[in-house]
């Protein structure tokens, strides 16, 4: 094989090269520099700047170490990571030794394999294209290695050519192969967790909310509520140790009972309904996001008795869930002696003012109603403030803020509402999760990370839990405009993200590019990744009516003959061969039906020669017409370019029918 010039190893080279940024944040930092060098290894040849491999010693002594720093930090990473980050560093010691055609066989493969691996970490629309593109040049690099001498311009108007043709024929078979699962269970990516997290302290969510990412999108079957009305529920907070709100043990441990009985709290559901779907980004994390109180006919979902819905395995990729949501339906059908006793838990020490002035005011309003009514007037009275640049309060932060600062965010508000609460006997405890989110077309909402939001709920005897958001004390804008409008007289809104297309919706132009790539996203997310055995079955039954074993098997069936029928088209040139000389086509016609009596033209022979030599052995009107056509060919063959008349072609086409119809009636 030769070793330099060849655009084929260029291609591929570059290629590694590309897929090796597609997969940045998954691949070891020494693995994408080990990558990068062979590539330049590659370049240099192509350029002949240098004319030699590295020797094999060289490259097995590189395998080796390589080997064992992998397997040294593999543990860390985990079963998933670390098999992404051998097949990558293979493609890449393969790169340097590829000295034989089997060499590069393999590394086309690598190269396959790593492209599905992409898959795994993204699967957007953006990232289908790209992948798309790298697949498109493996196939041109074996275009350029089997065929060296065609132009890019050629290779690439073929490739494009079989491209479009498997378009029709992939969509068939996506529609009609069984979605089913994965045979296997998914190794655990040990990759960030992203989202909110199961600790909050106050000032958490400030964080968050400079962020655009999209955290999930949700299309309601109707209209979509006011976004006063969408409290996202997500996670709940029920164990505070002063200045953190965390997961209580106790509810960790139960829901690991739960889960691993596999038993789902079911609580009864009435009144009136929300219908949605939501398409949850990957978080790596097992908690969901829904409206109150949600109930999923997915089957990877179950729900928890602080009514939080979660998956049985962690979102790594995009998932899609079904909820039917009961807003107006009372959370009070968890057990009264658990909720109370893990609600009303407080600190041993810390926050001494807010415990005074909680104590106070409690003797004066033993009532709950009135006590808490006197607590949301102390918020709108005292001239609090919503900041997302509260100041640091690292030691008793209830007191600091209620008492010194009076400024911070939601999850602040909630902090102290529910340690306030929970002061004064009442059962409290902080829900994390979002408010709002952006609509688009009246049919579904984008949640970005900067919609991040802490509630309160609190237990009152006749009501049950009872959202309580003391931010929207505060800043009503904050829940019924959203957060860009709460803080637009500070100007923070994604301060620390210059470049979001966000932040740009004053613009025109900006804000209908940023609406058309969230519109298609969710195009992409809604039909494509969100088309499951539920979508496909509901496709069936709109084919054949009624599903039986007998109509899906002959549904395929015509498929499968369709995909026939497609591939008989585009291959019609195997029995209809384009026609390049048809002057030579008509005459070889001629000869073809005298050969069938025993007249065959020796190859040596002219054809002036083979009309003198048979016309003894055919009639004289048949020797006549082949004389003529004979004549007519050779003008046609022979004659310079610009002396032959296209014109004079239909005249030989009608000879040469002409002729095989009164020679089958002529033969002497």
């Amino acid at each position: 094989m030769k070793r330099n010039a060849n655009r084929a190893h260029l291609l591929l080279s570059l290629n590694l090269l590309f897929l090796c940024f597609s997969l940045f944040e998954p691949l070891m930092l020494w693995v994408s520099l080990l990558v990068i060098t062979s590539v330049l290894i590659r370049i240099a040849l192509y350029l002949e700047w240098h004319k030699h491999l590295p020797k094999v010693s060289t490259i097995n002594l590189l395998a080796l170490l390589a080997a064992i720093v992998l397997a040294y930090t593999g543990w860390q990473l985990g079963l998933l990571l670390s098999m992404v980050n051998l097949l990558v560093m293979s493609g890449a010691l393969k790169l340097m030794m590829m000295r034989k055609v089997r060499d590069y066989f393999i590394l086309v493969l690598v190269e396959i394999f790593i492209i599905g691996c992409g898959f795994i970490f993204n699967q957007g629309l953006g990232f289908a294209l790209t992948y798309g593109l790298s697949l498109f040049i493996v196939f041109l690099s074996l275009g350029f290695h089997v065929s060296p001498g065609s132009s890019l311009r050629q290779q690439s108007k073929r490739l494009l050519g079989l491209l479009l043709q498997s378009i029709p024929i992939c969509i068939l078979f996506f529609l009609i192969l069984p979605q089913i699962g994965p045979l296997w269970k998914m190794p655990s990516n040990k990759g960030a967790k992203t989202g909110i997290s199961d600790t909050i302290t106050p000032g958490d969510f400030a964080r968050l909310s400079m962020s655009d990412e999209l955290v999930f999108r949700a299309s309601f079957q109707e209209s979509i509520p006011e976004k006063s009305e969408l409290y996202w529920r997500t996670l709940v907070y029920e164990a505070f140790d002063g200045k953190s709100w965390t997961i209580s043990k106790l509810r960790r441990r139960e829901k690991e009972r739960m889960e691993v009985g596999n038993y789902n709290f079911t609580p009864r559901l009435s009144g009136d309904t929300l219908d949605y779907e939501v398409i949850l980004e990957p978080s790596n994390q097992n908690w969901l996001s829904v409206l109150d109180i949600a109930k999923s006919s997915t089957e990877q979902t179950w729900l928890s008795h602080d009514y939080q819905l979660q998956s049985r395995f962690p979102v790594n990729t995009k998932f899609k869930y079904k909820v039917t949501s009961y807003p107006d339906n009372p959370l009070n059908q968890t057990s009264l002696y658990s909720d109370t006793s893990i609600n009303l838990m407080l600190p041993k020490s810390g926050n001494s003012e807010t415990q005074r002035w909680v104590a106070q005011l409690r003797q004066r309003y033993p009532q709950d109603q009135v006590f808490i009514q006197n607590v949301e007037r102390f918020f709108l009275t005292e001239g609090f403030a919503y900041t997302l640049k509260p100041e640091p309060m690292p030691v008793n932060p209830i007191d600091s803020f209620l008492f010194d600062y009076q400024a911070g965010f939601c999850s602040h508000y909630a902090s102290a509402y529910a340690y306030i609460m929970r002061l004064a006997g009442i059962p409290a405890r902080v829900v994390g999760g979002y408010q709002g989110g952006e609509a688009r077309q009246n049919n579904y909402l984008s949640v970005y990370q900067y919609d991040a939001h802490a509630w309160v709920e609190i237990y009152l005897e006749e009501n049950g839990w009872v959202r309580k958001d003391p931010t929207a004390l505060i800043s009503p804008e904050r829940i019924s405009l959203g957060l860009e409008s709460a803080v637009a007289h500070e100007n923070s809104f994604l301060q620390d993200a210059p470049f979001s297309l966000t932040k740009l919706k004053g613009i025109e132009i900006f804000n209908r590019l940023r609406l058309l790539m969230a519109d298609v996203d969710f195009m992409w997310s809604s039909w494509v990744l969100g088309f499951d055995q539920q979508r496909q079955f509901a496709l069936f039954k709109l084919l054949v009516g009624k599903l039986s074993p007998m109509r899906i098997a002959l549904l395929s069936l015509a498929v499968f003959f369709v995909i026939c029928i497609l591939l008989l088209i585009f291959n019609y040139r195997v029995w209809f061969p384009k026609i390049e000389n048809q002057h030579l086509h008509y005459y070889n016609q001629v000869l073809k039906t005298l050969a069938r009596h025993g007249l065959v033209r020796f190859a040596n022979e002219g054809p002036d020669s083979f009309s003198e030599r048979i016309k003894l052995e055919i009639s004289e009107q048949c020797a006549e017409d082949f004389r003529h056509i004979t004549k007519l060919f050779v003008f046609h063959e022979y004659a310079p370019r610009s002396q032959t008349n296209p014109n004079r072609l239909p005249e030989l086409k009608l000879a040469a029918r002409s002729f095989k119809r009164r020679y089958r009636f002529s033969i002497k």
